[in-house]
């Protein structure tokens, strides 16, 4: 690989400065002749540059587009130089799904030449991502002439896409299992509509079809009234989602997400496993309220699907949802909530909220989504710890999910 001479371009430039002045205060020809020297030398380069960056050719491509949590995959690549001239140093930016700073990689091409690479790309977070090439770096042998060319731009140009799905943990025994089925297993069972008129309807929720509504019954009420007996099973447990940004930078914000994810993907197997319904309401999507149930575990892949593909830039606050989803948690009997806010101003204008809510005989939980070992690299009372101590102090039942750990060692 042809060295690249560091710090010699401002040298460079900055003696082409020099000879363009000393000429033009003393007027003598050499300093022109060495000026314009080196403008020609530098215009040399850009041409080489620009010559590669136009006759440069490749192939890409990943051996998966979607993929579990931690798995391994293949990216790659096929560099060609089908010309007669060498091509300059090249430095690939490449992007990955484990860190959001780009890897790097120089080579040179020969003429008529090829290099193949094979990169090993990591995915230990859940998440839609773009992977591969994203920009290369044309430096001509003298190190003169940096060009930077962003292949995204290019009208033909797509980076591979990759989904990661978020993991899950299956045999997990968690609180009230046994209630909600109990529960579960009466709504399945048909009501008498003789003598309660309006036992098999309940309030309207975002989510019910126009199919499902009862008019008659919604006309007497004036109020919007569904039907319940024209679904299976109502949906006893409810995992509320906050897909709000969390507060952590860069990877550990990854992290944060990837911990929500993977807890919401471990509570519907364990509760869908026992044939125990789920509902999950959300603040990200078309509507104020995003609601979607899972009945059995053929929902639980459709479900960890739509978690991977998640963006975590919620526009609706965690508040507005629990206000605007009052009726849903009125009809559950066992409630979670899932959230990244560990600062005293996310928590504050929920706590009253999920309080209200926190009732003997149908608790409301809450799973605080942590990354990798965030207490250990701060001080004891850490912003998580403090998260987690006003959740408790108001009653409510709090626990920490921290990246990278199983449900057995978060219990503890």
């Amino acid at each position: 690989m042809t060295p690249v001479l560091k710090g010699w371009r401002p040298l460079y430039y900055s003696l082409a400065g020099f000879f363009l002045l000393a000429g033009l205060t003393s007027g003598e020809r050499p300093f022109f002749v060495l000026f314009f020297a080196q403008i020609l030398l530098a215009l040399a380069a850009l041409l080489v540059n620009l010559y590669a960056a136009w006759t440069f050719s490749f192939l890409q491509q990943t051996s998966a587009s979607q993929v579990q949590h931690g798995d391994l995959i293949h990216l790659k690549l096929q560099l060609h130089n089908e010309k007669a001239l060498p091509y300059p140093l090249l430095r690939l930016r490449i992007q990955r799904a484990e860190d959001p700073e780009p890897a790097r990689l120089e080579f040179n091409l020969a003429p008529h030449s090829q290099r193949d690479f094979d990169w090993m790309l990591h995915c230990p977070y859940r998440g839609r991502y773009l992977v591969g090439m994203t920009v290369i770096d044309f430096i001509d042998c003298f190190n003169l002439v940096r060009l930077p060319f962003d292949l995204r731009r290019l009208p033909y140009y797509r980076m591979p896409e990759l989904l990661v799905l978020p993991g899950f943990e299956t045999g997990v025994t968690l609180q009230g299992q046994s209630q909600v089925r109990q529960a579960a297993a009466h709504l399945a069972r048909p009501s008498d509509d003789n003598s309660e008129p309006y036992a098999t309807v309940r309030p309207y929720q975002p989510g019910d079809t126009q199919r499902e509504i009862h008019w008659k019954a919604s006309l007497r009420q004036q109020t919007l009234l569904t039907r319940q007996y024209g679904q299976a099973i109502e949906p006893q447990v409810l995992l509320i989602l906050d897909f709000s940004q969390p507060a952590w930078p860069g990877r550990l914000a990854w992290q944060a997400a990837d911990a929500l994810c993977s807890a919401a993907s471990t509570l519907l197997h364990a509760y869908l496993s026992q044939q125990i319904p789920v509902r999950l309401i959300s603040n990200q999507g078309p509507h104020l309220v995003e609601s979607r149930i899972a009945r059995s575990l053929q929902d639980f892949e459709a479900l960890r699907t739509w978690l991977g593909n998640m963006a975590f830039a919620a526009p609706v606050p965690l508040s507005d949802l629990l206000r605007k989803g009052q009726a849903l948690l009125e009809s559950a009997r066992l409630i979670f909530l899932l959230t990244t806010a560990h600062e005293k101003t996310s928590i504050d204008p929920v706590l009253s909220l999920l309080a209200r809510q926190n009732r003997p005989g149908r608790p409301c939980q809450v799973i605080l989504a942590l990354p990798e070992s965030a207490e250990k690299k701060t001080n004891p009372i850490s912003a998580d710890t403090f998260g987690l101590t006003l959740f408790r102090q108001n009653g409510l039942k709090a626990q920490a999910y921290r990246y990278g750990q199983s449900w057995a060692e978060q219990e503890q």
